[in-house]
């Protein structure tokens, strides 16, 4: 798939997995300001503030969501407010690169787990380090160690959080799976879901982990 596809692809609703474009706009979760759901209507431009220019808007996805988002959205929420303004601030860069990466750690997700049958049992666990002084989004963070890993490995709370956002994929969607950026300093680590559909899978055969590690290295967006 090319580039401009997977970017496309992969910048998503986190309830059902929806990509970003024609007739689908994304709205951040003001609790946590993590996740992102699907808003259906248009959005009129910001200039315009007369009532009748306001178009209606509906949030289906993030109600639907709310069931299993609200333990994840209120432990973030709880997070952010005791661990200060420096760790905060680790958490949004974290966020920030994962963003900007998404494309990338998504279709190398999708061979090193959904390929491989994987994606029921693990994750895939980037670790990274900070890179002093480097105020760009997308070099933010230096690559150390990219693994699946399982979910026996995370607290068992933790893992039951994560496999219930990932049972909310509708039909459209062949499956989905988290992929975790983890500072190895800190310990913080920002998790996103990422759905992905049939015609992501059995691509071309890729050494996935070379490929990452080298794009996130790189700074190299899409």
């Amino acid at each position: 798939m090319p580039a401009h596809q997977w970017k496309r692809e992969f910048t998503q609703c986190q309830h059902c997995f929806k990509s970003k474009g024609p007739g689908v706009t994304l709205s951040l979760c003001a609790g946590c300001k993590i996740d992102t759901y699907c808003v259906r209507g248009r959005v009129p431009p910001l200039l315009h503030t007369t009532p009748t220019l306001t178009h209606p808007q509906s949030k289906e996805c993030q109600r639907a969501a709310w069931p299993t988002h609200k333990a994840r959205c209120r432990a973030a929420q709880a997070t952010r407010a005791s661990i200060g303004d420096a760790s905060a601030a680790t958490l949004d860069a974290l966020r920030a690169f994962t963003a900007k990466h998404r494309p990338v750690i998504a279709e190398c997700g999708v061979r090193a787990l959904a390929d491989g049958g994987a994606a029921d049992d693990g994750f895939l666990q980037i670790d990274v380090r900070r890179r002093p002084g480097e105020a760009r989004a997308e070099r933010a963070w230096a690559v150390e160690d990219v693994r699946v890993a399982p979910y026996a490995s995370v607290p068992d709370a933790h893992a039951a959080q994560m496999r219930a956002v990932l049972a909310q994929r509708v039909p459209g969607t062949a499956g989905a799976f988290f992929a975790v950026v983890r500072d190895v300093e800190s310990g913080l680590a920002n998790s996103a879901p990422i759905g992905y559909t049939a015609a992501s899978l059995g691509g071309e055969k890729m050494p996935w982990k070379q490929v990452l590690v080298r794009s996130l290295n790189a700074g190299l967006v899409v």
